[in-house]
């Protein structure tokens, strides 16, 4: 196969070093050892994420570089449209397609931790993130 999907890619990575490179870029602690309380909520967030169906909707996660040695994470459509995570569902961001190319182009655990934070809004957990989602519909239409 040539291709995985989120939820695969994150249950084959190394979770220690994608919680290092998570907590490294993302995490709100300024100490180089995370605070325990970070450690806790992104296992916290891993258990959650493992009992989530994935859902195909025939997109892919696009990538790439930006300052600090973040990662942009995005969806590409079949369209070729590009959009970004924060607005979907959680199972639909598990079950965007992931090339080979972009797991050689970046190494998957820094890929998985950025996929990780983006969809969950910077560190909001599903509910709230799904609350998010609602108002922000709602604010739309």
């Amino acid at each position: 196969m040539d291709r995985l999907n989120v939820k695969e890619c994150i249950l084959k990575c190394d979770l220690e070093k994608m919680l290092t490179d998570y907590l490294r870029c993302y995490g709100k602690s300024s100490n180089p050892q995370p605070a325990d309380m970070e450690r806790k909520a992104f296992r916290k967030l891993l258990e959650e994420v493992s009992g989530i169906p994935p859902v195909d909707i025939n997109a892919a996660l696009a990538a790439a570089e930006k300052e600090n040695s973040l990662l942009d994470v995005t969806m590409i459509d079949s369209q070729q449209k590009e959009y970004g995570l924060l607005l979907m569902d959680w199972c639909e961001v598990l079950g965007l397609h992931v090339s080979h190319a972009l797991t050689e182009q970046f190494d998957i655990n820094r890929l998985m931790a950025a996929v990780l934070y983006e969809m969950t809004w910077f560190g909001m957990t599903k509910e709230e993130v799904d609350e998010e989602r609602k108002a922000t519909f709602g604010r739309i239409r």
